[in-house]
């Protein structure tokens, strides 16, 4: 949805869980802001898009979005899994709460960055 919007191919992050999470952390990522869970959540609370990961060095990770608008009475996170840990969920449930969480903010209208060149 962000890619049709922005009109901008380089939005989309493919990949499993634990390459998602490379992908949001590395460099030369600049749509999506490192943040911590308060950030997070307050960027969610604007409306914005917030985006939890868990990597996991042994196994799969997992990637959920922070939930916006009347759904935050339901639950913080919009997750994906099996029955009992699906739709909006506590982040703890999401994501176990002894698993070291990444979290990140997408921030609209960003530029590539550019190398000037003398």
């Amino acid at each position: 949805m962000l890619s049709s919007i922005e009109n901008d191919n380089s939005i989309i992050i493919n990949g499993t869980a634990n390459q998602m999470a490379q992908t949001l952390s590395s460099e030369s990522n600049y749509h999506f802001m490192p943040a911590d869970q308060a950030s997070a959540e307050e960027n969610a609370n604007n409306g914005g898009l917030s985006i939890v990961t868990y990597e996991n060095p042994n196994g799969h990770g997992h990637v959920a979005t922070f939930t916006v608008g009347t759904n935050q009475q339901v639950g913080p996170v919009s997750n994906i899994g099996p029955r009992a840990y699906s739709g909006f969920v506590p982040l703890n449930r999401a994501i176990g709460a002894s698993k070291p969480k990444s979290y990140f903010v997408y921030l609209p209208n960003s530029l590539s960055p550019a190398t000037i060149r003398q």
